[in-house]
């Protein structure tokens, strides 16, 4: 089973057609690389073959996603030139559709080098990150419904060899204030809150709290389940801790850190209190 096939209340479900070979450990690569750029944002992610379209999945946003040519990295004798396409989202009127082709001769072609320095069983995790990063990048025009693009990190209108292939490389923090911004309404219509909690609901998805630790609170990989803070006091003390694990976090994951209002930070804790219930 892909990673997170199984998701079935999923922020955003991506239906996926390859046109030629895509071996299992390179999509595994892929997913697990755009799990690490989204879902600290906020927006995990559930996979689904396209012959599976409509078998009754839930979802509020969805993407087709269709990859040309052959995702196999292992054989690199016919690699073809180097070309500055490697994925684009289609526009309809000025409107972005939620269909993106990705093309792994493309991408391919383009980590030409990188691929050829890199030992032969390696190849198809630098290969699945390399393609995971470009798809974090048709996503955004998707999720936003943005054209434009950012000016560094996934966001931004073409990469180096380097960043789709080494090291961390993550949404620039405008991009990654827009995803949560956009992952609003698609929480609130999976977890409706209680008309009294819509605010404080927004005010934790969109400054990222979600993103670390859930929807509802109940942790994730990138954050443990939150406790109820005794006092608003409590909370503002953790949150003005920058030398915090929780703080640490946020920057490796280029997270915003919020800086709330007493009268924020009183809401929040209102917040938790319900969520630890």
């Amino acid at each position: 089973m892909p990673l997170n096939e199984g998701l079935s209340r999923a922020p955003l479900r991506v239906y996926t057609e390859y046109q030629g070979t895509a071996p299992d450990d390179v999509q595994r690569a892929m997913q697990e690389e755009l799990e690490s750029i989204m879902a600290p944002i906020g927006w995990q992610t559930a996979w689904t073959p396209i012959d599976h379209l409509g078998q009754g999945q839930i979802s509020v946003s969805l993407a087709v996603i269709r990859f040309a040519g052959s995702c196999d990295a292992a054989n690199l004798i016919g690699t073809p030139q180097k070309t500055d396409v490697l994925g684009l989202t289609y526009v309809s009127d000025g409107d972005v559709l939620p269909y993106s082709d990705v093309n792994c001769d493309s991408v391919r072609a383009f980590l030409a080098q990188e691929l050829a320095s890199t030992k032969t069983p390696q190849r198809p995790k630098l290969f699945g990150r390399a393609l995971g990063r470009v798809l974090a990048h048709e996503l955004y025009h998707i999720l936003t419904a943005e054209q434009r693009h950012g000016s560094k990190g996934v966001g931004e209108s073409r990469f180096t060899p380097g960043e789709l292939a080494k090291g961390t490389f993550r949404f620039a923090s405008p991009e990654v204030q827009k995803l949560r911004n956009n992952l609003l309404p698609v929480l609130m219509s999976l977890h409706p809150p209680a008309e009294i909690e819509r605010k404080a609901a927004s005010l934790f998805i969109t400054s990222g709290c979600a993103g670390s630790h859930g929807p509802q609170g109940g942790g994730t990989f990138y954050g443990p389940p939150l406790r109820a803070a005794e006092t608003p006091r409590d909370l503002q003390a953790r949150l003005s801790n920058s030398k915090s694990r929780m703080y640490k976090g946020a920057k490796s994951l280029n997270t915003r850190w919020p800086n709330f209002t007493a009268a924020e930070v009183e809401l929040l804790s209102d917040y938790l209190r319900t969520l630890a219930r």
